[in-house]
C-alpha cells in the first residue's frame, strides 16, 4: 500500500521543519510549499489526503488557497489549518470554506499527531465506503445489464431488418406512383387526380415518410448501440492478463481517433518511463478510448487535452486533463451512472464511462474526475503494478 501523502503550506521554515520531524515517523509522504501559489502547484501535482494549512503567508495566503481548491464533501482530501493567529472570524471563515480541522500555534506534538491520523483515517474510509457502494451497484447493474441485452437482442435485430425492408418497398411504391404521374391521362380524370394529390400534400407525405423513416432507423442503432455496450459490459472477464506498456496502449489510442472528433481539439503527451503491468489490454485501451472521444465531445469548439503518465513505488497514473467547459458540480458525482451523460441527445449511450469505471475497479485501480481550478476535467486512473487474481 502506498504512503499517505501530506501537503504541509507554511512560510516558516521552523514550522515545516518540525512537522516534518513530528509526521515522518508515523510514515507519511511529505511535501511542503512556503506559500499558498507554491502550495497549489504541489497540491495539483500530488494530490494529498491531507493539506496542512497556515492563514497568514506572503504570496497567496490560506484563504486564497482555500478559495482556488473549492473544497467539496466528495472531495478524496481534507484540510487541516494550523496557525498562530485566527480569531472567531477566521475561524468561522476557514469552516465555511471547507476546512476540516482547526489547530493553533503552539501545538502539542501528541494531540497533532492524533488528529493528522485521524482525519487520514476518516477520510480513508469515507472513500472506501463509497466505492464500496459504487461497486455493490456495478455487480447488480452487471447481472441486469446481461439479461437486458439478451432479451432486447432479437426484438431489436427483427425490428432493425423490417426498418430496412419497408424503407426498400417504400420507395419502390414511391417509384410506382412516379411512374403514374407521367401518364396522361383523360382530362377529367387528370384533374380528379390533381385535387387528390393536393388534398392529401403528396410531396408532404413523401418527405414525411423518408423522415420518420430516417428516423426509425437512426433509434434503432442507438438502441443496438446501447444493447452492444451493455453486453460488453457483462463480458469484461474476456481477454487475457498480460503485461501490457500503458504508454503504448496510450499511442496506439490516439491514432484509432476518428479525424472528425478530434479534427479542433489539441491533443499532447507527457508520458514518464513506465513498468509493464499486468492488465487486460484490450479493455484499458477502450477506457482511454472513452474519455478521449469525450473530451473532444466536450470541447465542441476546440481546445487541449494533456495526457500525462507517472508512477510511483505501487501504482501507474494516468491523467487526463482538458480545457473544456467542465461538468456542473451537482452533476458530477453521476458521471460513472449508467446511461447517464452530459452530451447533446442523441450523442453517446451514457454508457461509456459506467463501463470505464468498471474496467479499471476490475483491475484493482481507481478513476476519479474532478474540475479543474482553472477550467476543464481531469480524469485520474490509477492503476496497481501487482494486480490481484
Amino acid at each position: 500500500m502506498s504512503k499517505p501523502k501530506i501537503l504541509i503550506i507554511d512560510d516558516e521554515e521552523a514550522v515545516r521543519d518540525t512537522l516534518e520531524n513530528t509526521l515522518r515517523r508515523e510514515g507519511y509522504e511529505l511535501f511542503f510549499a512556503e506559500n499558498g501559489k507554491e502550495g497549489l502547484s504541489v497540491f495539483k501535482e500530488v494530490s494529498p489526503i491531507l493539506v496542512i494549512l497556515d492563514l497568514k503567508m506572503p504570496v497567496m495566503d490560506g484563504f486564497e488557497f482555500l478559495e482556488e481548491i473549492q473544497i467539496k464533501p466528495t472531495d478524496h482530501f481534507s484540510v487541516t489549518v494550523l496557525t498562530g493567529h485566527g480569531d472567531h472570524d477566521e475561524i468561522r471563515k476557514s469552516y465555511a470554506l471547507g476546512v476540516n480541522t482547526f489547530v493553533r500555534k503552539p501545538y502539542d506534538f501528541v494531540e497533532l499527531r492524533c488528529m493528522v491520523n485521524r482525519s487520514i483515517e476518516m477520510k480513508r474510509l469515507e472513500l472506501q465506503q463509497r466505492q464500496l457502494i459504487q461497486a455493490d451497484k456495478m455487480s447488480t447493474i452487471g447481472v441486469m445489464a446481461a439479461g437486458v441485452a439478451h432479451e432486447l437482442n432479437n426484438p431489436l435485430s427483427i425490428a432493425i431488418g423490417d426498418i430496412h425492408l419497408v424503407t426498400r418497398d417504400i420507395h419502390d411504391l414511391l417509384g410506382y406512383i412516379n411512374y403514374l404521374s407521367k401518364i396522361t391521362l383523360p382530362s377529367d380524370v387528370s384533374e380528379e387526380v390533381e385535387k387528390l394529390r393536393k388534398e392529401i400534400d403528396l410531396p408532404y407525405i413523401i418527405g414525411s415518410i423518408e423522415n420518420k423513416l430516417s428516423r426509425c432507423k437512426d433509434a434503432a442503432e442507438r438502441a443496438k448501440e446501447i444493447v452492444r455496450r451493455l453486453k460488453e459490459f457483462s463480458h469484461l472477464d474476456q481477454g487475457e492478463l498480460v503485461a501490457v506498456d500503458i504508454n503504448k496502449g496510450i499511442e496506439s489510442t490516439l491514432q484509432i481517433i476518428p479525424k472528425d472528433i478530434k479534427q479542433e481539439i489539441e491533443i499532447t503527451t507527457e508520458l514518464a518511463p513506465l513498468p509493464e503491468i499486468p492488465c487486460y489490454g484490450r479493455q484499458i485501451n477502450q477506457v482511454f478510448l472513452n474519455i478521449i472521444v469525450n473530451a473532444c465531445h466536450a470541447m465542441e469548439s476546440g481546445g487541449v487535452l494533456k495526457i500525462e503518465t507517472s508512477a510511483d513505488n505501487n501504482y501507474v497514473y494516468i491523467k487526463f486533463r482538458d480545457n473544456g467547459p467542465g461538468i456542473p458540480e451537482d452533476k458530477i458525482k453521476n458521471i460513472f451512472d449508467p446511461f447517464f451523460t452530459t452530451k447533446k441527445l442523441g450523442i453517446g449511450t451514457g454508457l461509456g464511462l459506467f463501463i470505464s469505471y468498471s474496467i479499471v475497479e476490475k483491475h484493482g485501480g481507481s478513476i476519479v474526475v474532478e474540475n479543474n481550478y482553472d477550467k476543464g476535467v481531469t480524469f485520474t486512473i490509477r492503476l496497481p503494478k501487482v494486480m490481484d487474481i
